[in-house]
């Protein structure tokens, strides 16, 4: 009974061990803003609040909304870059004049590579199955 929300939990464990790593990297060697501008604190900070802001419609409401699996995918990820740009946009637009277009440019690289991982740990376990 409990399966669904286990694999949440597990998904948004690995959602946060990937995306904030990326996201702090991005920062710091990709866009150059060194830690007084924004500390590593308020990026894992952000990180989370992200994931937490999104992960939770990806896995209770999308699925009931869009059968169509592939249709679901698309809304579900595009619906997480969206939010998540959004999110990073105005956190870091205060601290380091982030723009809106490099805001979405920290959420879908995050995105892609924790829906990357994803996909790659679903392949290895349906194979092991």
């Amino acid at each position: 009974m409990l399966s669904y929300e286990l694999d949440f939990l597990f998904s948004l464990f690995l959602t946060l061990i990937i995306e904030v790593p990326v996201l702090v990297l991005l920062t710091r060697f990709h866009f150059r803003i060194n830690s007084k501008k924004i500390s590593t604190a308020m990026l894992v900070f952000t990180g989370i609040v992200c994931s937490f802001a999104t992960l939770p419609y990806v896995w209770f409401i999308f699925p009931y909304l869009i059968e169509n699996q592939t249709l679901y995918v698309i809304t579900a990820e595009l619906f997480a870059v969206v939010v998540e740009t959004i999110i990073y946009y105005y956190v870091f637009k205060y601290t380091h004049k982030l723009s809106l277009k490099n805001s979405f440019v920290l959420s879908f690289l995050c995105n892609l590579a924790s829906f990357l991982v994803g996909v790659l740990i679903f392949t290895i376990v349906a194979q092991a199955l």
